[in-house]
């Protein structure tokens, strides 16, 4: 399933699941905002992810980010 996410989505899954906004997301990646914008909703349709919390529990089960990372 996530075999073939790219590295930049995974970068920004991590990002949202970390609690940051998209600016925060865009800056540390120097992407534009309206970049992670795009891969967000990409992501969330990809993977029929409703929400933020949908994103978190995706990037927990799917070992993008552990809990002592947070």
């Amino acid at each position: 399933m996530i075999e073939n996410m790219t590295r930049r989505r995974r970068q920004v899954i991590v990002g949202i699941a970390w609690g940051k906004s998209n600016k925060e997301i865009a800056n540390a990646l120097f992407l534009a905002r309206s970049t992670v914008e795009k891969h967000r909703f990409a992501l969330r349709e990809q993977y029929q992810l409703n929400n933020t919390a949908d994103i978190t529990r995706f990037a927990f089960k799917h070992g993008l980010i552990k809990l002592e990372e947070l």
